[in-house]
């Protein structure tokens, strides 16, 4: 099986083509195609680069028409052996191309008893196949999903449990894993939701967040830090936790709802379901909230809860939708963001949000749980001081501006390994700390990096790093910290040279027209295939050429970043020259971007000549 990327020619012979394809070769004389006569038969020509792949994968029709490239710029090829290896470990994989594949023969078989041309098929005809599919799984879906069902949890031993944790009282269930894992029965290790969707990684981390929850609010030290043998959390900072559980002013009915929250988030993330869900309900939480509302036998934790504690674990799951603090903590979303949580806030109520962050804390505290669930191994002293810093800003939003409390946090964390933040270049050196996770000993990397730029380059990053997404447009770059990470971690990129590509993307994104009218204010764009291309290149010439090599994708409210497969193919080459054309195409960029520059400073240079001279 080929697919090819280039410009076609479709050959049909004069004395030989039917009405149906003379029909045809005259519908496409529009600004597509052009159609000229060659010897005894008609041309097409197609004027743009199109994909067009070999049809016999699915079809034994023989050709009337010839197609032939004018000449190719890619190439994609899948033997059957690679096929089936694919989808060999997905059965839905392959029912999904067996579904497809008859579904197509039947539409061409009509096609061809009627008009004779299978060659001019519908373009729409893929489309309109999908699409049936789609409709059919959506119409199958919420029978599949009523089939799932958890062991219903008895309502008084839900209720001793949350009694016993919030009065510290006798050998609560939470003291051991077996307890816990009946008194919720999506937890069940044989019958419950999660073992049934395999998500045996999100059920390990959700049996740990309501551990910790319980060794909080039971101010159990021991138990919490059972596992930290390294960097342990002091009693210092446990008992800043222990002001902060106070804060939130838990009662019976809102710790129930914590432990609901936290035992059926990690549910939200099934792929089943998310691909299950109705257009527009696609996060996890969406998720979640349309099982509680719809599949209450699916998550029957969610039914023992009174009508107020249900209540809350909706909002808190809209806030959660709404805000990510571990995005948050690395520096990752920007001011805007902040302040759509506090309309959230504003929405749902201040008791909500005590209760989200509380759950936000724990979910931070499980993400150990695939390792060991005798303890918080992520909750050490390192991550509980970056955790303590996020967590005290975040509770003045009642009162202050989301602004004021986003670069609070930056100079807090900051503050804490001596870097000034007096000036923009200082708070935005301070925003790239949290990216890149820094702590104290990694300082001089990071000021290395920086100062290796030059000034165009920084004042970039300068404008990009502190821009709010309230006034004017920002950028979040989902995945950032991960590509920081991965860029310095690999030696033949660097820190340098990952500031470099994406000053590069920034100014790409800033030149064009239809990002900058973007609404609203923020703009999240996808950098997961650039990490997981950093971290696996293994020439720095591959790496650098990558602004050459790739593009944005337009998805539902953010753009997706995109290496070209052909580009990728050229990660494990430790030695690789790029295309003299894409050579001189990036320096011209280059270079037209630093006049754009030049001009930028020379405005303002006059701007302030002729406010003196006024």
């Amino acid at each position: 099986y080929m697919t090819i990327r280039g410009k076609y020619e479709l050959i049909v012979g004069i004395e030989s083509a039917s009405r149906w394809q003379l029909q045809a070769i005259d519908e496409l004389t529009d600004n597509k195609f052009e159609v000229s006569v060659r010897g005894d038969s008609y041309v097409a020509c197609f004027r743009d680069l199109w994909w067009l792949c070999e049809v016999s994968l699915f079809s034994a029709s023989s050709h009337e028409c010839s197609l032939r490239t004018a000449s190719f710029a890619d190439a994609f090829t899948l033997t059957g052996a690679d096929l089936a290896a694919c989808v060999d470990k997905c059965p839905r994989c392959a029912i999904l191309m067996y579904e497809y594949a008859i579904e197509y023969l039947a539409e061409a078989a009509i096609f061809l008893d009627e008009h004779g041309c299978p060659e001019l098929a519908p373009s729409a005809l893929p489309r309109r196949i999908t699409d049936r599919l789609q409709a059919r799984g959506e119409q199958m879906a919420p029978k599949s999903i009523a089939r799932l069902m958890s062991p219903k949890p008895h309502p008084q031993r839900v209720a001793d449990f949350v009694s016993e944790v919030m009065r510290n009282s006798g050998a609560s269930p939470c003291d051991d894993l077996e307890g816990l894992q009946h008194v919720f029965g999506e937890l069940h290790p044989e019958m419950g939701i999660y073992c049934s969707l395999k998500l045996g990684k999100e059920r390990k981390q959700a049996v740990t967040a309501m551990l910790s929850m319980a060794w909080l609010v039971r101010g159990d030290y021991e138990r919490f830090t059972a596992c930290q043998h390294d960097d342990q959390l002091t009693h210092e900072l446990w008992d800043a936790l222990q002001r902060f559980v106070a804060w939130v002013g838990l009662t019976d009915e809102i710790a129930h709802a914590g432990f609901v929250f936290l035992a059926l988030r990690g549910i939200g993330k099934s792929k089943a379901f998310l691909s299950a869900m109705q257009h527009g309900e696609q996060t996890p939480e969406d998720v979640v909230l349309t099982l509680m509302s719809s599949f209450p036998l699916t998550v029957p934790s969610s039914s023992v809860l009174t009508e107020g504690g249900r209540s809350l674990v909706q909002k808190v799951l809209v806030l959660h939708r709404t805000h990510n603090l571990a995005q948050f903590l690395q520096g990752e979303i920007v001011p805007g963001q902040l302040a759509a949580l506090q309309e959230a806030i504003h929405e749902e109520g201040w008791e909500a949000f005590r209760l989200y962050l509380l759950c936000c804390v724990c979910i931070l505290c499980g993400l150990g749980g695939t390792e060991t669930q005798q303890g918080s191994s992520f909750m050490n002293q390192s991550n509980g001081e970056v955790l303590m810093a996020g967590i005290d800003v975040l509770q003045r939003l009642q009162t202050a501006s989301a602004c004021g409390v986003y670069w609070a946090y930056i100079a807090a964390r900051a503050q804490r390994v001596s870097l000034p933040c007096t000036s923009l270049d200082e708070l935005a050196l301070a925003r790239l700390l949290c990216l890149t996770r820094s702590t104290e000993r990694d300082i001089a990397l990071l000021q290395a990096g920086w100062s290796g730029l030059d000034r165009g380059a920084r004042e970039t990053l300068v404008e990009y790093l502190t821009a709010d997404g309230i006034g004017a447009l920002a950028f979040v770059f989902i995945f950032l910290p991960d590509y920081l990470a991965n860029a310095i971690r690999n030696p033949v990129v660097g820190l340098r040279r990952a500031l470099l590509v994406l000053v590069e993307l920034i100014e790409s994104l800033w030149s064009d027209g239809s990002t900058l009218q973007q609404e609203p204010a923020v703009l999240p764009v996808n950098l997961k295939d650039l990490a997981e291309f950093t971290a696996s290149v293994v020439s720095t010439s591959v790496f650098t050429a990558i602004p050459e090599h790739s593009g944005f994708l337009q998805r539902a409210g953010r753009l997706d970043f995109v290496v070209s497969p052909k580009h990728k193919h050229h990660m494990p080459l430790k030695t690789w020259t790029d295309d003299p054309a894409h050579e001189l195409t990036a320096l011209a960029r280059k270079i037209d971007r630093r006049v754009g520059q030049l001009t930028q400073q020379v405005d303002r240079v006059g701007a302030g000549c002729n406010a003196w001279a006024i």
